[in-house]
């Protein structure tokens, strides 16, 4: 997010806000250039999903968390084939842990789950394979349908598929696609909600299958505790006894309860119809007594006291006869029962819990800090499901990731994308089998007046940001009912387990009927600005925001019927909306001039009419600090004429604040978007007004492309009252391009005239983003950011090289494409490749050709290209060769190669050294 004060000269379409120009037009590119033809190139190659991998990893640092800053290393990637052989994801393995998933369709977003600790284990126990297995068929299966593959036909015109599809294949695209040093990959993540169940729970290790049944032959018993060959106890168990820890409910013992469940012998020959059995529920003491929660360790290891063991044990097999559980179903040594709500009301005295109605129901809970049951149900076999739950959120590049836990000790739980919006997205595809969110609004107990904590009783949640998108933290919030005045309260937010004084005000309470009031407890948003009141009837109310020194925008009454999510404010500390107060012309250039600064807002110029006529594709400069706003209108489709006659209109919309910052991101689909509040107030048919005498500037432009090289660089400046301007007005930002094995450039402004408007810059070695703003008065507030130039002074660099099993080639990754001087490709006599012998036995070694990537002659500079070797003697000509410590390094010659703008590679660049050898395959990764 944009956490300084942005001023920037924007293109607009309603709604699209161009923060980086050139990341921008790429985007737009990539979705055309599906339409036109890149459609039918679904399948993804493991070379493919490697360079994914590759651009992805060096893009992110700490996505939600999960820390690969220091965990980028690719060890292998490793297709996962479903029960046919096909190939539907790829398992990136990361040193020294870490994991990420890839897609194996590029219809189908690219990663699917990944996590910093642990590894993937593709074997059919795993919870998560079987959790990829039944997600991802059930995604091709409705892919399939949105958008089939197959040859072009002649004469036929290609179906387009929905935009869900194209923005898959554009995220595919912008790290796979032709690599510009112009357009540096990014990736936004940020968390709404982290991760807040702390138990890493299994099935069996005779912990959880503690007081399961071993299961024989010809008979079963419950009398073997502890035994390891117990039955494991199930994911279902396992996933609902774990809520249950979380929340530590009932505090009570659950009495005598009666529940059931099905065994299958392991003779189905002889035995072939599962046994129905009664019992009751054990509860802490065998006898249905109060759970003892404090013993029940969050990742136990089985070294734990008995006792320890002993209540997971019984709350793990309680759980399992609360729902009917199916021990040992179809003698696949497997336990399957489906999470039921009824479960938590009618054997351990929850007060509520229900279906949470979808995605924004499921995110409206853990707002809330109460975790949702998930079930996975495969396509092609409606037999084969997992259970497993959600507890946190968040959103990377605009698509949103659940934290799971897959109930597999821990080493399976991870940050999990379940593309809603083309499984969620509508008919035929809501009603695909595949993933769902199957219990919410689990409610212990009321804890204020006025709560409904049966069934009925609902969610309602946001988030509360600045107008940079940045969450706003201290936020008290409130609802009355419609019928009650301003003021009062019908309930409060209450973080259910975040009392303000712990000691006075346990978390783990049964009340008896007590309501100690939200004013004991978290009543105000979190450091992400989230909110959420859970328990509310059905009904009409008015939301109520709390803080001092600020007033909220956004729709305030709400309707309540169902859980309710996404009820998101925008914190201003002016408050109120933004009011024209005056507007003048220059020619075709419009000034708006408002009450306060405007701040970091979208603009509809749909919604701002000149003589009822509406200003779509005008070019906006406008700057956060400042209450003055240019239109240039001379872009306009078809110009228009301001006289000193015209009106303008200003609708609501036509300046809206971006709500959760997802449009201020390059790159990030329009699918999950919340929508932006309005920000401006609505004013009719006003007159022209006067101009003020200051100096006004309306543009900063450069002069030349973008890149471009060369110590001197210049840009030009538009406006009026130029001559009141000094060159201290002016400031520089120099920032990075994302470059990699660079540096930014010196610069400095030499020079200012302002009869020309045009500024001088000096320019030393290096390479990056270069930009002049305008900022009147030395510390003043900043009145407009003038253009970006990308300036290239730095010859390409070497920034990874990797020598083929064979020892035939080296594959050279450089930071942009190189060839020589007049861009042709590099060939034999542009490197040097350099012989470091230690015990072996190969004499001389010299480069025999310089390839493409894929080992394709080539014509034109390259950014990857194979280095094929020749040796004297050959390798293959000795036995045991090469032996003892033999490498090979590759450098540039002296003024031998160069990029696109002439600049060339130091002589100090290097492969490092590569170790020859015959079957082993190290890396080397720069």
């Amino acid at each position: 997010m944009n956490q300084t004060s942005a001023l920037q000269c924007r293109l607009y379409t309603p709604f699209i806000r161009f923060s980086n120009i050139v990341h921008s037009t790429a985007a737009f590119f990539f979705l055309a250039l599906f339409c036109a033809g890149l459609l039918r190139a679904a399948p993804v190659d493991d070379a493919k999903a490697q360079v994914f991998a590759q651009r992805w990893l060096a893009a992110v640092d700490q996505p939600l968390g999960a820390d690969f800053s220091a965990q980028s290393e690719i060890v292998s990637i490793v297709p996962i084939t479903n029960s046919s052989g096909a190939t539907i994801a790829y398992n990136v393995t990361l040193s020294p842990s870490g994991y990420v998933i890839i897609s194996a369709d590029d219809r189908l977003q690219p990663v699917i789950t990944f996590s910093g600790n642990g590894s993937y284990d593709d074997t059919p126990a795993n919870p998560l394979r079987a959790l990829l297995q039944i997600d991802l068929q059930s995604r091709l299966a409705a892919v399939a349908q949105l958008a089939p593959e197959g040859p072009a036909v002649r004469g036929v015109d290609p179906v387009e598929p929905p935009p869900a599809v194209l923005e898959n294949k554009s995220a595919w695209e912008r790290f796979t696609g032709p690599a510009t040093r112009a357009d540096a990959a990014e990736v936004v993540a940020e968390v709404w909600v982290g991760s807040f169940v702390k138990s890493q729970w299994s099935q069996g290790g005779g912990i959880y299958n503690y007081y399961t049944p071993t299961i024989y032959d010809h008979s079963y018993t419950f009398q073997e505790p502890g035994n390891p060959d117990n039955i494991v106890c199930g994911c279902t168990a396992t996933a609902m006894a774990q809520v249950m820890r979380y929340f530590q409910w009932p505090q009570k013992g659950v009495g005598v309860k009666q529940g059931s469940a099905n065994i299958t012998l392991r003779d189905t020959i002889v035995n072939p119809d599962p046994i129905s059995i009664t019992m009751n529920l054990r509860g802490g003491n065998g006898a249905g007594g109060p759970y003892n929660w404090d013993l029940m360790s969050l990742s136990p290891t089985g070294d734990e006291d008995l006792e320890t063991l002993q209540q997971i044990g019984a709350l793990c097999l309680d759980v399992g006869l609360s729902v009917g559980m199916n021990y040992n179903r179809e003698n696949k040594s497997e336990s399957a029962g489906s999470p039921s709500p009824g479960s938590y009301t009618n054997f351990f005295k929850y007060s509520g819990a229900g279906n949470p109605g979808g995605a924004d129901g499921a995110r409206a809970n853990l707002d809330a800090r109460r975790p949702v049951l998930v079930v996975a149900t495969m396509v092609v076999d409606p037999t084969t499901s997992h259970a497993l739950f959600a507890d946190g959120y968040g959103r990377i590049d605009g698509r949103w990731y659940y934290h799971l836990n897959l109930g597999w000790g821990g080493s399976a739980n991870g940050w999990y994308n379940l593309e809603e919006n083309v499984l969620f997205g509508g008919t035929p595809y809501q009603n695909q089998d595949g993933i769902a969110f199957g219990i919410g609004n689990i409610y212990r107990q009321r804890l204020q007046d006025n709560e409904k904590i049966d069934n009925a009783g609902r969610i309602i949640s946001g988030r509360i940001t600045d107008a940079n998108g940045l969450p706003v933290a201290g936020v008290k919030v409130s609802i009355r009912k419609a019928s009650q005045t301003p003021g009062e309260v019908w309930q409060r937010m209450l973080v259910w387990n975040e009392p303000i004084d712990p000691v006075a005000t346990p978390v783990y309470k049964d009340w008896e009927g007590a309501a100690p009031g939200a004013g004991l407890y978290r009543h105000w948003t979190d450091a992400n600005g989230i909110w959420a009141i859970d328990k509310v009837e059905n009904g009409d109310y008015v939301i109520q925001l709390e803080k001092a020194g600020l007033e909220f925008l956004g729709t305030t009454d709400i309707n309540v019927n169902k859980n309710r999510w996404g009820l998101n404010f925008v914190a201003s500390p002016a408050g109120g909306l933004l009011s024209l107060q005056n507007w003048w012309y220059d020619g075709a250039l419009l000034y708006l001039e408002f009450d306060r600064a405007i701040g970091n807002v979208l603009v509809n110029l749909g919604k701002i009419k000149v003589d009822n006529k509406n200003l779509l594709d005008s070019t906006v400069y406008q700057s956060d600090a400042s209450n003055i706003m240019v239109i240039d209108t001379s872009t306009r489709f078809m110009p228009i004429t301001i006289e000193d006659t015209s009106v303008v209109t200003i609708e609501s919309g036509f300046l809206s604040i971006d709500v959760d910052g997802n449009n201020a991101y390059d790159g990030q689909d329009g699918i999950n978007d919340l929508p932006s509040i309005n920000a401006v107030e609505e004013k009719t048919n006003i007159a022209v007004g006067a101009a003020p005498a200051d100096s006004a500037v309306t543009a900063i432009t450069r002069v030349g492309a973008s890149p471009q090289a060369g110590s001197e660089i210049k840009f030009t400046v538009s406006g009026t009252g130029l001559e009141n301007i000094t060159l201290q007005d002016f400031h520089l930002r120099v920032s990075s391009s994302g470059r990699r094995a660079v540096s930014v450039p010196s610069v400095s402004i030499s020079a200012w005239d302002a009869n020309s408007g045009e500024i001088t810059l000096q320019v030393g070695a290096g390479e990056g983003l270069i930009r002049v703003d305008y900022i009147p008065g030395s510390g003043g507030t900043p009145f407009l950011q003038g253009e970006i130039c990308h300036v290239d002074n730095a010859g390409p660099a070497i920034i990874k090289a990797e020598l083929y099993g064979d020892n035939t080639y080296v594959t050279l990754t450089w930071n942009e494409p190189a060839g020589k001087n007049d861009n042709t490709a590099l060939t034999p006599d542009s490197l040097r490749v350099l012989l470091h012998a230690n015990g072996g036995i190969v004499e001389n070694v010299s480069i025999d050709r310089i390839t493409d990537g894929a080992g394709n002659p080539t014509g034109g500079a390259l950014q990857e290209m194979r280095v094929y070797l020749k040796y004297n003697p050959g390798l293959d000509d000795a036995v045991g060769v090469p032996a003892g410590v033999e490498t090979i390094e590759i450098k540039p010659y002296a003024n031998a190669v160069y990029d696109a703008f002439g600049n060339v590679a130091s002589e100090g660049n290097t492969s490092d050294e590569l170790l020859l050898y015959k079957s082993n395959r190290p890396r080397l990764k720069k």
